[in-house]
């Protein structure tokens, strides 16, 4: 059988038509090795080639088996994480954003919001996210076209939007694959950062101090990733001094920029007055914390705390039903990052790598800020916790991240970095 045949059938057998090209140049490099192994045995070269082809086996059962490896496959175990994890907001929130009104009220508010936000994560998932690696510049600035529409016209109190600043977080995966297009040096580089400053920018103007500073420290990390995965340097300790230097610049530019003198004062300010119970947030926060049960709380008690459905899930949830309850609400949120972890590490190509991480980064940041404030030890911010948290806007938001972030688990044996090589 000829080499060309040989790989016909082989390919013809996997049915995901993306990975086909890869499959045929990785099965006839694998020929070719071996060919020359053979020749070096001192067979003749179309011998050796007609021995590498039949040792590799009949090429219907290998490419049968190459179908089984490279195909989507769904994350159901992350599905069923993401679905509990919804189940129990929506039973948070029944608790919370309802006097009596019980399950009917649940269904109403709740139910249409996670609905949708669920029909959106599943679309993206089954989505290939390779198109926003393809189109990432495009869709970048289709992004920055949003925002200064909602710079111009949106509504704005002090100078800031309301929820709507949340949508700045879609910046994120569309930074990281913005960065895996910027593959090319230290011109890379130089784009990097200049892509980078403009969603910062943005978040000054329009999302106030919260989004710049979480959207500041996701990209530079975002970046430091690519620098150590991108740069071309052939000496290994080169590298790592570079890398040493850059993480240098990164915490003392990142600790220089949110260290402002009227940042402390709040944080000095809200420790100062701790002690002032029903005078400050921190204090009832401390008030409730120190007064609850490990497995019992004041149940149907009203919690003494503004916007406890959005603000202090953890800190309300506890007030009513003790510390136990809150733990293992955070342990399954806990098996959700574990989770993400997971599809980071799963990830073989380099643009799936970048996104997911910058997804992981938001849940990751997302969750300490809400955890810290509900401890007392941050001031009160514009905070959410996944999937628990009140929030129509932040609901949505979550569950679109949440499907590129599933899409990069569903599509790891498909996409490959040799498909952008040779498109760019």
């Amino acid at each position: 059988m000829q080499l060309d045949e040989y790989l016909d059938q082989v390919t013809e057998q996997i049915r995901c038509r993306k990975v086909r090209e890869d499959v045929r140049d990785e099965i006839g490099k694998h020929i070719q090795d071996q060919k020359e192994a053979f020749r070096k045995r001192g067979i003749d070269k179309e011998a050796a080639l007609r021995m590498a082809v039949i040792e590799m086996g009949d090429p219907v059962s290998v490419g049968v088996m190459l179908d089984r490896i490279h195909r989507p496959k769904m994350d159901w175990r992350m599905l069923g994480i993401i679905g509990s994890l919804s189940l129990i907001g929506m039973l948070i929130q029944s608790m919370f954003t309802t006097k009596g009104g019980g399950m009917a009220a649940l269904f109403s508010e709740r139910l249409p919001v996670v609905g949708l936000g669920i029909v959106l994560m599943i679309l993206i998932c089954v989505a290939d996210y390779s198109f926003i690696g393809r189109h990432a510049r495009k869709l970048f600035w289709c992004c920055t076209g949003i925002v200064v529409y909602l710079y111009l016209f949106g509504r704005s109190v002090n100078g800031t939007l309301g929820p709507e600043q949340l949508w700045m977080y879609l910046y994120i995966p569309l930074y990281a694959a913005v960065l895996f297009q910027c593959r090319k040096g230290v011109k890379g580089i130089v784009a990097g950062v200049i892509y980078g400053i403009i969603p910062v920018a943005g978040a000054v103007y329009i999302g106030g101090t919260v989004v710049f500073i979480n959207l500041l420290f996701i990209e530079l990390v975002l970046f430091s990733v690519f620098i150590w995965k991108q740069m071309a340097l052939k000496r290994h300790r080169r590298k790592r001094l570079i890398f040493g230097a850059w993480m240098t610049v990164f915490a003392v530019g990142f600790l220089a920029l949110v260290s402002k003198s009227y940042r402390i004062a709040r944080f000095v300010t809200f420790f100062q007055y701790h002690n002032m119970e029903g005078q400050s947030s921190r204090g009832q926060i401390l008030n409730i914390l120190n007064n609850s049960l490990m497995a019992k709380g004041s149940a149907g008690a009203e919690v003494p705390l503004s916007n406890p459905q959005a603000d202090y899930v953890i800190t309300s949830l506890i007030h009513q039903k003790g510390y136990l309850a809150a733990l293992l609400v955070l342990g399954v949120l806990t098996v959700f990052f574990i989770k993400t972890a997971g599809i980071i590490k799963e990830q073989k190509n380099q643009l799936g790598y970048l996104m997911a991480a910058g997804c992981s980064l938001f849940f990751v940041v997302q969750t300490a800020e809400y955890l810290l404030m509900n401890l007392g030890l941050i001031p009160g911010m514009f905070g959410t916790l996944p999937f628990l948290s009140y929030g129509n806007h932040t609901t949505i938001l979550m569950y679109v991240l949440s499907g590129v972030l599933l899409s990069t688990y569903r599509y790891k044996d498909v996409v490959t970095d040799r498909q952008f090589l040779a498109s760019s």
